[in-house]
């Protein structure tokens, strides 16, 4: 994960927060579709099912940017998520 930011959200009767993630995956070869590929599955998953003390609300997928990096010349994709959860009860 690149970065995760945490904003209040104050609903009706039920505050809760606005999770914005942003994750690299860096495939192994210089081949867009590889990294898009690696970023299908952290989709799989990031919009799967989730645990622990919070409940979400919802979740989206905010884009997929690729790129290739000029330095190793491997594939890059940043994906970004946005979750709307509420404490658990």
């Amino acid at each position: 994960m690149v970065r995760h930011d945490l904003v209040p959200r104050d609903g009706d009767a039920a505050p809760g927060f606005e999770h914005r993630v942003a994750i690299h995956c860096w495939a192994d070869a210089p081949s867009r579709r590889s990294a898009l590929a690696l970023a299908e599955r952290v989709l799989a998953v990031g919009l799967g099912a989730l645990t622990g003390g919070l409940r979400v609300t919802a979740a989206f997928h905010e884009r997929t940017e690729t790129a290739m990096d000029g330095a190793t010349g491997l594939a890059r994709a940043a994906v970004v998520l946005r979750f709307l959860t509420e404490p658990s009860t």
